[in-house]
């Protein structure tokens, strides 16, 4: 049987294959939707539990409370240019999430890694095609 000549064959499926053979994990996009618990609402495009979990992993010292707070950070960045917002990740993806934290009585400002670009088998990579998303007015 020939293939159909399709986007679908011919970019997205093609993609997904060179994305698996780099050992990203791989879920259908029918599957990130809040009945399979990978989301709260077709809203939420960052996967909160993957993303906490993979914080976790490459910042072992965060506790609970600072990783939810860098989840906020990452997920609500407040700027009415979506350029501007668009610049903000960057530098957060790039160098990391500033927080600040008590340790030995002072106030200190770390950063929290977001991906290890030094190790990144140490990432949590994961492909996904068609997934709904929902915007809000």
């Amino acid at each position: 049987m020939i293939p159909q000549l399709t986007e679908e064959y011919m970019v997205e499926e093609a993609a997904i294959s060179w994305l698996k053979e780099l050992e990203y994990g791989y879920i259908h996009g029918s599957k990130l939707c809040p009945d399979e618990g990978e989301r709260e609402s077709y809203r939420h495009v960052v996967l909160k539990k993957r993303f906490i979990n993979a914080i976790k992993k490459l910042n072992p010292w965060l506790e609970d409370d600072l990783v939810e707070e860098v989840y906020k950070k990452v997920v609500n960045i407040d700027h009415p240019d979506f350029v501007m917002k668009s610049k903000i990740f960057y530098e957060m993806l790039v160098n990391g999430v500033k927080i600040t934290i008590k340790e030995n009585g002072e106030e200190k400002t770390k950063s929290v890694k977001l991906i290890d670009f030094e190790e990144p088998f140490n990432n949590d990579f994961l492909a996904a095609n068609q997934f709904t998303v929902e915007i809000s007015e």
